[in-house]
């Protein structure tokens, strides 16, 4: 297993710069990520979410379920109940939010999963943006 305090690597767009324009609406790709994790316990997963908004490394987090969890775990199947909180977030602010999240997740080794935002309304993008700023206020 690999020691979950070990946080590297930030995250580097795969394109350069994707536009959709339809029904007059532009959509951008943008550095809009959308971060997933899992929790045993509500308790956990909400304080996680407070914890992550409050230090703006994200700009909304949803805590969903339960959820119905299936996995190998040393080499045995297993199934667990589970609480997934899905992050929307900046680029600027993953290493930040990885940090965050792996330093006082309570799992040894913690689902981290980062999704890249292929279209993204441009209001969505600046309040995304404006939100994960620390001082509230979108980059240029």
């Amino acid at each position: 297993m690999s020691d979950s305090s070990q946080v590297t690597s930030d995250y580097n767009p795969p394109h350069s710069h994707f536009t959709f324009d339809s029904n007059s609406t532009t959509m951008t790709q943008s550095d809009i990520l959308v971060v997933t994790t899992t929790f045993a316990e509500k308790t956990d997963a909400t304080e996680m979410a407070r914890r992550i908004i409050m230090t703006r490394a994200a700009a909304c987090v949803q805590v969903e379920g339960p959820v119905e969890s299936h996995y190998w775990w040393d080499g045995r199947l297993s199934q667990d109940t589970e609480w997934r909180l899905t992050i929307k977030t900046s680029a600027s602010t993953l290493s930040r939010l990885k940090t965050l999240v792996h330093e006082s997740h309570p799992y040894e080794l913690p689902q981290w999963v980062v999704v890249e935002a292929v279209q993204v309304s441009d209001g969505y993008r600046d309040w995304v943006l404006g939100s994960t700023s620390p001082d509230g206020i979108a980059e240029a």
